[in-house]
């Protein structure tokens, strides 16, 4: 396990230079290395609106659709059984489920 979390931290987190970084705000440091892949993806493919019925969002709607699939496979469960909601955070994923229950006094 150790072998696989070891990495260049010069050359995936050069920001950090020689600090001890602690305070990821609920998030990861970017790794250089996820950059350079967001880069070439996104400079070799065309996304747009998955609810639309342009050719790149179709194909967009698709990848989202795939991604439901390997969230669900990583869970051991499938689409049948639960649904897989994208939200645009965490703020809105707990609104969303405590929206979803009935809140009342006795109930």
């Amino acid at each position: 396990m150790i072998d696989q979390i070891n990495l260049d931290r010069s050359k995936e987190i050069p920001q950090l230079r020689d600090e001890v970084y602690l305070d990821n705000a609920g998030a990861g440091l970017p790794l250089r290395s996820h950059f350079n892949s967001y880069f070439e993806d996104l400079s070799n493919n065309l996304y747009g609106n998955p609810h639309s019925q342009h050719s790149a969002s179709i194909a967009t709607a698709k990848i989202v659709d795939s991604v439901r699939e390997e969230i669900t496979h990583f869970l051991n469960t499938d689409l049948s059984q639960y649904s897989v909601v994208f939200t645009s955070g965490t703020t809105s994923a707990c609104k969303l489920l405590a929206d979803a229950f009935c809140w009342g006094r006795g109930e």
